[in-house]
């Protein structure tokens, strides 16, 4: 039998439907739109004011109490169950949006405003592609492109079947269209899940997408220079171009460049990883300041460098796209899945770029983030 899934409800004020919400955490967190709220109180102060918070099934309807936690620009809020709710409510798990890839299928849940008198609809479904990351007015957000997502569905979770339906996003519009125009017809934008985290960091985390990313390739020893561990890759870097390799920890021949700098064995990756993967901001600066280094700039450096990578084992994993941004975006989150394969990468742009001022840049970046 279908189901609607169980921690998707419907934000009640007077027993009219404003729209959606979804619980996010075992306590009694709630997530929803800011404006799904202040539209209803009609003031820019809700906290404290009662809602209802009614299960998509219809088994069971709970009082959930505005928190003083809520981002108007992203539009979003969270509310607290009252009273007694189970303690085994369903929670929504979270994962960070760049697992919705372009193309990705996502599916919402929720009620819609429908010109169907006299049929009384309860919840409807809405299924559709994700476009990419999008930003307006210096916000970025997810694009996404749907025929069914109806007004009323804002505070809805963004649900990617192929993960399990983990929530990368919260819908909050629908591009409003005019008679016979076309431009962005059946778009809608959804808040990357990470600005829902940091409402309440303490709460609320990103987990890992079920199913896992694949398990990378296990990694080779590192080399040594000067008794200093490079790139944990066998790169089958020729020894000229590095300066003369001692492998005994003795001195060489030749003082070698700086060794890449945080990209050893010894640094701790998954940390650099875990970052990027929660916080979106922090992976949009990174793909801008890879691609204004000189040797991943262009399509066609960029092409030689990502056949380094693993020694080319990810080149048919990369859905490449003619537009730069989307293509070191799309390029970033493929090695994101790959433990250890995004410094890798950053090691090959050192080796060629490390006096300019763009690598000097993303140093300064990345540096702290280890």
């Amino acid at each position: 039998m279908l189901e609607p899934l169980p921690w998707v409800g419907r934000i009640l004020w007077e027993d009219k439907v404003l729209g959606m919400g979804f619980v996010v955490h075992s306590s009694g967190l709630i997530a929803t739109c800011y404006h799904v709220l202040q539209d209803a109180v009609g003031a820019s102060s809700f906290a404290g004011q009662e809602f209802t918070f009614e299960l998509l099934s219809g088994k069971a309807s709970f009082t959930a109490i505005a928190s003083n936690k809520f981002n108007d620009k992203f539009d979003l809020a969270l509310l607290r169950l009252s009273g007694n709710f189970p303690t085994d409510l369903p929670v929504a798990r979270l994962v960070a949006s760049h697992f919705a890839t372009a193309g990705a299928e996502f599916q919402v849940q929720g009620f819609g405003t429908v010109r169907d008198d006299p049929s009384n609809y309860r919840y409807l479904s809405a299924l559709g592609k994700v476009i990419g990351v999008a930003e307006r007015e210096g916000l970025p957000l997810l694009q996404l492109k749907s025929e069914q997502i109806l007004q009323g569905m804002s505070g809805s979770p963004i649900c990617i079947p192929s993960l399990n339906n983990a929530v990368v996003g919260v819908l909050f519009e629908r591009y409003k269209v005019r008679p016979n125009e076309t431009f962005m017809r059946d778009t809608a934008w959804a808040t990357p899940i990470e600005q829902l985290v940091q409402l309440d960091s303490k709460n609320l985390a990103l987990t890992e997408p079920e199913p896992k990313p694949e398990k990378p390739d296990k990694a080779q020893p590192a080399p040594v220079i000067n008794n200093k561990n490079i790139t944990a890759y066998d790169h089958g870097i020729a020894a000229e171009s590095i300066g003369t390799v001692n492998i005994m920890g003795g001195e060489s021949q030749k003082s070698p460049p700086k060794p890449p700098l945080a990209y050893s064995a010894s640094n701790n990756s998954a940390k650099f990883e875990e970052t990027l993967r929660g916080n979106f901001l922090k992976k949009q600066k990174l793909i801008k300041l890879l691609l204004a280094c000189p040797s991943i700039e262009d399509r066609v450096s960029r092409d030689n460098l990502l056949k380094e990578v693993r020694k080319g084992s990810l080149v048919t994993r990369f859905a490449r796209n003619a537009v730069d941004n989307i293509d070191m975006e799309n390029i970033v989150n493929t090695l994101l899945a790959f433990s250890g394969a995004l410094e890798e990468l950053i090691s090959f742009i050192q080796l060629k770029d490390a006096d300019t001022q763009a690598f000097q840049a993303l140093e300064t970046f990345y540096g702290p983030i280890l």
